[in-house]
């Protein structure tokens, strides 16, 4: 009978077993190696000097803005003449309007000022006018008369 390099039906042969454990321990050997080498990726590294981590991100950053400013659509001449003008148009709107505001309230202030002097000086003119009046008013009367005045006055203060 000839035979057959095939299992029967629940019935291991000593090569497949040997085949088997084989790659058991092949299979075993791969793991410890990934575990080794997740111990070895988890270990903190050295510490990269201050100046290398800096000159790291200053040329990644570079890179990323020589990326950015390539997808940049940039205007035609026409375009930017257009805007420029637009800007410049309403810098002169908003400067005359922040000026003539500006002008109004000075002015405003300004006169409303003179109104207010002139409102203290009629006051001292009309106190000094009365200071007068009492002078006039004291050279006409007679010694009696300033007596009783002053001793009036002396009562009320």
């Amino acid at each position: 009978m000839a035979k057959d390099n095939k299992p029967t039906d629940g019935v291991n042969t000593p090569e497949d077993e040997k085949a088997a454990k084989n790659a058991r321990k092949e299979a075993e050997k791969a793991a410890e190696k990934a575990k080794k080498e997740r111990i070895k990726q988890s270990k903190p590294k050295k510490k990269e000097s201050i100046f290398s981590r800096a000159g790291k991100a200053i040329v990644k950053f570079f890179k990323d803005f020589r990326g950015t400013a390539k997808k940049i659509t940039w205007p035609d001449r026409k375009t930017v003449i257009r805007n420029t003008g637009t800007v410049l148009l309403s810098i002169l709107i908003f400067g005359a309007a922040v000026w003539i505001i500006d002008f109004l309230l000075s002015q405003g202030v300004s006169r409303s000022t003179d109104i207010i002097e002139g409102l203290k000086n009629r006051e001292e003119l009309s106190e000094t006018a009365d200071e007068e009046q009492t002078v006039l008013d004291t050279d006409t009367l007679s010694n009696d008369e300033l007596l009783t005045e002053a001793q009036s006055l002396a009562d009320e203060g």
